[in-house]
């Protein structure tokens, strides 16, 4: 198997519970997969910017407060990680975007971005997402 055998796409939740170990057993084993090398995260950017704006509005992950001064820190390790490829969306990705049932615009860029690039399953716990069944979801 290579490593573009196994391609997985984060959303915000599963991005920020990563950086405070509260991630579900799939979604841990995955990420324990991608830091060995074995397989890739697809991190929509828009993912990105609901990562930043959920810890500069001091929301709790799961119990947890990530503090407003790690933000440049986890932007850090976002980028240089080889774990993560940052995606924005391609025209493809805005055709999937076009034929999508999902209501929320964040959610149906993620959802989008994430079958541009072929992604095996979308690490997330969102409900709509969930339920609009137009992606693999694993938790």
């Amino acid at each position: 198997m290579t490593i573009d055998d196994e391609i997985y796409g984060v959303d915000s939740v599963a991005l920020l519970s990563y950086f405070v170990n509260k991630l579900g057993k799939d979604g841990d084993l995955i990420f324990s997969k991608a830091e060995s090398n074995e397989a890739r995260m697809i991190v929509p950017s828009i993912v990105i910017g609901e990562s930043i704006y959920t810890i500069l509005k001091e929301r709790n992950i799961f119990g947890i407060l990530i503090p407003r001064e790690k933000v440049n820190y986890i932007l850090d390790v976002i980028y240089q990680s080889p774990i993560f490829s940052i995606v924005d969306l391609t025209k493809d990705g805005w055709k999937h975007f076009l034929d999508s049932n999902i209501k929320g615009l964040h959610d149906r860029m993620i959802v989008s971005t994430c079958l541009q690039e072929g992604v095996v399953n979308l690490i997330t716990k969102d409900e709509e997402i969930i339920k609009s069944k137009e992606i693999e979801v694993l938790w």
